[in-house]
């Protein structure tokens, strides 16, 4: 998965964002977009808006922009609520991983445990059709 590499990276650039989450939270939420213009357009507003983000580009896809990391503060929730889960969409190959500060914040596309499950149902249904 892309968004492995962009985790990665996302600890060796921001350091103490990278540790304050593993400490205070260890939270995470892969959400997906329809496509890499999509990507780069959420990329690059959330550079435009100083957030803590990093991108990953796929060196065996022509460099192309697969993932991208978020550190997830509050001020930048309502740019990547809207996005549906990574994995409704099994077709997709772009990723956002937002890690978030806290486990009770409310956020949009935030998975409880029963939805998880049953995107992982629906998912392996679909897989063998």
């Amino acid at each position: 998965m892309q968004s492995c590499h962009s985790v990665a990276d996302f600890a060796y650039k921001f350091p103490n964002h990278f540790l304050s989450w593993r400490k205070n939270s260890n939270y995470k939420v892969c959400l997906s977009v329809k496509d890499e213009f999509s990507l780069k357009k959420l990329f690059i507003e959330l550079k435009n808006l100083n957030a803590p983000v990093i991108d990953f580009r796929e060196p065996d896809l022509n460099n192309q922009l697969t993932s991208i990391t978020l550190y997830g503060a509050n001020e930048f929730l309502k740019h990547t609520k809207y996005l549906p889960l990574a994995g409704k969409n099994i077709c997709g190959v772009s990723s956002v991983v937002r890690a978030s500060l806290s486990k009770s914040e409310n956020v949009g596309s935030n998975p409880t445990p029963r939805t998880l499950y049953n995107n992982k149902i629906k998912i392996e249904k679909n897989k063998w059709q």
